[in-house]
C-alpha cells in the first residue's frame, strides 16, 4: 500500500510538472506572438500616414496639373510592396500597395480604415471606409492640398486651401484618426483581433452500473433423533451490491483563435498601373475609385505670368519675367536667345529661379520670340516667350 501511495505521487509530481512547463511554454509564445503583432501594426501604421501624404499630393498633381517625371518600385524580399514617383512641381512621394489578407479564424478580425478621395462638385475630398470623412460640423473634408498660410499685410492675402491632412495612430488595438494634426482623435475601427468565445463545457459522463445483490447462505443440517442436534450457523448475509460510479464531466472547450490583426486587411492602393500607357500612371483605390495622372520629362520650364508679352508696343523700356525650372535641376544649365529684335539677358545661369531681363527694339514684333533653354546633363528642355 506504501508502494502505492509513493508511485501515486510520483506520477502527480511528474503530472504537475509536465502541465507548468506547458503553460510557461505557452506564455512565452503568447508575448513573442503579442510583440509581432504590436511590431507589424506599427510598420502598418507608418505606412498609412505615408499614404496620407502621398495620396493628397497625388491630388494636388490632379488641381494643379503636375505631371510625374520618374516612378521607380520599392522592394522587399524581392517582390514589389509599393514605388517612389517624382513629379514636375510637387514633393517626391512613397505608395505602398498590397493583397487582400486572409480573414482569422473564430475571433473577430481587426480592421485597417479604408482612407481614399472622391470628387464632388469639381473638388476632392477624404472618404473614409467609402464614405465622406467629415468634421465636427458635418462637413466634407477637403483633401486639396494642407491649410494655407495668411496673406502678408497691406492687401488682402488670399485665403489658403482649407484641405486636411488626416492622420492615424493605434492606442489600446483601436486605430483612431485625428483631422487637426493630434490635437483631437476619434476612434476608426479595431486595429487587433479579438478573442473567441471560450468553447462550451464537454458532456456529463454516464453513471456506472448497478452492482449486483449478494448470494443468501445455506441454513444448517437438521439434528439427530434423540438428543437435539445444534441448530446449523445461519448463513451470513450477501455483501450488497456496490454503487455505480458517476462518470466525471468532461474537458472545457478551449478558447477560441484570436482574429487577425488589420495588417492584413486591404491596403488603400489595391493597383498602380505604371506599364499599361507610358504617358500616364493610373491609381486604383480599396473604394473602387480610380485617376490617372500624365507622364512628363524630368525637366521643365514655367514662366511665371504665362508665355505672352504684352504691352511691348514699340517701346524701349526692358521688360522682367521671372521663371522657375521645374525637375532634377542638378548640374543645372541655363541659356537664352532671342530673334534678330530682341534683347535678353538672364540674371543666372545656374539658378532654378531667376528673371529674364528683355530689351525690345522699335522692330519689334508679334513674329519675334524669346526661348529659354535648361538642360541637366540628361534632359534638355526649351520653352518660348512670344510678344502679344
Amino acid at each position: 500500500m506504501k508502494k502505492l501511495v509513493l508511485s501515486l505521487g510520483a506520477a502527480s509530481a511528474l503530472l504537475m510538472s509536465g502541465c507548468i512547463e506547458h503553460y510557461n511554454q505557452y506564455m512565452v509564445d503568447r508575448v513573442e506572438d503579442l510583440e509581432n503583432r504590436v511590431t507589424t501594426l506599427e510598420d502598418v501604421c507608418q505606412r498609412m500616414n505615408t499614404n496620407v501624404l502621398s495620396l493628397q499630393t497625388l491630388v494636388n498633381a490632379l488641381t494643379e496639373s503636375d505631371a510625374i517625371t520618374s516612378v521607380s518600385p520599392v522592394s522587399e524580399d524581392g517582390r514589389t510592396v509599393g514605388y517612389v514617383m517624382n513629379f514636375l512641381k510637387n514633393s517626391p512621394i512613397t505608395i505602398y500597395h498590397g493583397k487582400d489578407g486572409k480573414d482569422g479564424a473564430n475571433g473577430a478580425d481587426g480592421a485597417t480604415p479604408l482612407l481614399g478621395v472622391k470628387q464632388d462638385g469639381g473638388h476632392y475630398y477624404w472618404t473614409l471606409n467609402g464614405s465622406w470623412l467629415t468634421d465636427d460640423k458635418g462637413n466634407k473634408v477637403s483633401a486639396e492640398g494642407a491649410q494655407g498660410a495668411a496673406g502678408n499685410d497691406g492687401a488682402a492675402g488670399a485665403s489658403g486651401k482649407d484641405g486636411v491632412t488626416p492622420r492615424f495612430r493605434i492606442d489600446g488595438g483601436d486605430w483612431y484618426i485625428s483631422l487637426d494634426n493630434g490635437t483631437t482623435w476619434e476612434k476608426a475601427g479595431r486595429a487587433t483581433g479579438e478573442k473567441g468565445e471560450a468553447g462550451k463545457d464537454g458532456a456529463d459522463g454516464k453513471d456506472g452500473a448497478d452492482g449486483k445483490d449478494g448470494i443468501n447462505g445455506q441454513d444448517g443440517a437438521a439434528g439427530k433423533d434423540g438428543e437435539a442436534g445444534k441448530d446449523g450457523v445461519n448463513g451470513k448475509d450477501g455483501a450488497d451490491g456496490k454503487d455505480g460510479i458517476n462518470g466525471q464531466d468532461g474537458a472545457a472547450g478551449k478558447d477560441g483563435e484570436a482574429g487577425k490583426d488589420g495588417a492584413d486587411a486591404k491596403e488603400w492602393f489595391t493597383r498602380i498601373d505604371t506599364e499599361s500607357d507610358p504617358e500616364s500612371v493610373t491609381f486604383e483605390l480599396a473604394d473602387g475609385e480610380s485617376f490617372t495622372i500624365p507622364r512628363s520629362p524630368e525637366l521643365a520650364i514655367e514662366f511665371i505670368g504665362g508665355d505672352e508679352i504684352t504691352g511691348a508696343g514699340g517701346s524701349t523700356d526692358d521688360i522682367t519675367v521671372d521663371y522657375k525650372i521645374i525637375g532634377k535641376t542638378v548640374g543645372l544649365k541655363l541659356n537664352v536667345i532671342t530673334s534678330a529684335n530682341v534683347r535678353a539677358s538672364l540674371s543666372s545661369e545656374n539658378d532654378a529661379e531667376g528673371t529674364l531681363t528683355i530689351t525690345p527694339t522699335d522692330a519689334t514684333s508679334g513674329y519675334d520670340k524669346v526661348i529659354l533653354f535648361a538642360t541637366n546633363g540628361n534632359a534638355t528642355v526649351m520653352n518660348s516667350l512670344s510678344f502679344k
